[in-house]
């Protein structure tokens, strides 16, 4: 088609590259959020040609969702890719009787994480105005056996798809 010709740059018109970068960076991020949840890394450096100081806190509050959410909350999201691609049939004859409960179960294992949580406040808020160290040691006995829990049994605590494909 030779629209553009051979030594067209588009760095030599700067409202243009303005722009071209702007829609680039903006369709890695949504590229980006559909298959990870998150805006795209580095975005700054495609807008603006450089690092900056908030694109580096926004990739690592990124980064630390995506680890977040592909390991405890992104089951459903392969389950929908799966029927959606048709990698997985639903047969109308073999239906469960009943379905298994979902994000809402509070069982076991999110009393260990709300459990951890509320022992890691107690910690800092023992060492804050604490008086003694008794409570502080208490409260850290009981943190680290919770994480010990929640590492040894970490296979549990995953999210994972629960469509089972042969």
């Amino acid at each position: 088609m030779k629209i553009i010709g051979n030594g067209f740059e588009v760095d030599n018109y700067p409202e243009l590259s303005v722009t071209f970068k702007r829609i680039w960076a903006d369709n890695g991020d949504e590229c980006s959020r559909q298959y990870a949840g998150t805006g795209a890394l580095k975005a700054d450096y495609t807008r603006f040609g450089k690092r900056t100081f908030s694109g580096a806190w926004n990739d690592c509050i990124n980064a630390f969702t995506r680890y977040f959410r592909n390991n405890f909350a992104d089951g459903y999201r392969q389950d929908a890719i799966n029927l959606f691609l048709g990698n997985f049939r639903i047969d109308p004859n073999n239906l469960p009787a009943t379905f298994e409960t979902t994000v809402l179960n509070f069982d076991y294992h999110g009393g260990a994480i709300v459990g951890a949580i509320f022992a890691a406040a107690m910690i800092i808020l023992c060492v804050l105005v604490a008086e003694n160290m008794t409570a502080t040691i208490f409260w850290l006995v009981i943190f680290m056996a919770l994480m010990l829990f929640i590492f040894i049994n970490g296979e549990e605590f995953v999210n994972k798809p629960r469509l089972k494909m042969d």
